[in-house]
């Protein structure tokens, strides 16, 4: 089974939906083997990284009209609904940057079989440990951990030509499909699913898209 992953490493319940896949996996214990895909999708492509010091409530209270009080409360229920799920998520400290090049990772990563344990890291370091997933240094250092070893960021992977064709390719086939969101899951090219709807969902889709009359 193929499992296509479509998530962007600034959006919250990416990463609570990873969480949920893994649970769903490991709970229905497949005795087939699987591929997992990250694909790539960024939620706002023209970002610049605002002004030091910007916190997620302000830059979200901005982008979305919202007051900022608005803003703190749509973080509160985000940092419970993630809790839920092990993850303790400190907006407090997160950096908002551009994720061009920790997408572009990704795809690297996962070339070399290593993309969910890249992925897992980028999300951690943004979303809980307050590091910039914008800085060439962060992103080495990520890629050292998982024994990645990258001399010149911007040769061996922003312009990477065939990183860039396959990042270009997944914005292409989200573009092709109609998302709106993410993340959006597709199990075998059969049946989609979108957001992080809870593991049972997931495992419900996953089951039917094994299903040998579906």
């Amino acid at each position: 089974m193929e499992i296509e992953i479509w998530s962007d490493i600034a959006c919250p319940f990416c990463y609570i939906g990873k969480r949920q896949l893994d649970l769903a996996l490991a709970e229905l214990n497949l005795d087939t083997s699987y591929d997992i895909v990250w694909r790539s999708y960024q939620l706002d492509p023209n970002m610049e990284t605002p002004p030091e010091g910007t916190t997620a409530y302000e830059y979200l209270a901005e982008r979305k009209g919202f007051s900022l009080e608005q803003s703190i409360q749509a973080h509160e229920h985000v940092t419970r609904m993630a809790a839920d799920h092990g993850l303790h998520y400190n907006f407090d400290k997160v950096i908002m940057c551009n994720t061009h090049k920790a997408l572009l990772l990704v795809k690297k990563a996962q070339m070399l079989g290593k993309g969910s344990e890249v992925k897992e890291a980028l999300f951690k370091a943004h979303f809980i440990d307050g590091i910039n997933v914008d800085e060439d240094a962060a992103l080495k250092s990520i890629a050292e951990e998982h024994e990645i070893q990258i001399s010149d960021f911007d040769a061996e992977v922003v312009n990477d030509s065939k990183t860039l064709a396959q990042f270009k390719e997944d914005l292409a086939l989200a573009k092709q499909i109609g998302m709106r969101g993410v993340p959006f899951f597709v199990f075998d090219r059969k049946l989609a699913l979108s957001g992080a709807q809870g593991k049972e969902a997931l495992m419900g889709a996953i089951e039917k898209a094994m299903s040998p009359v579906y």
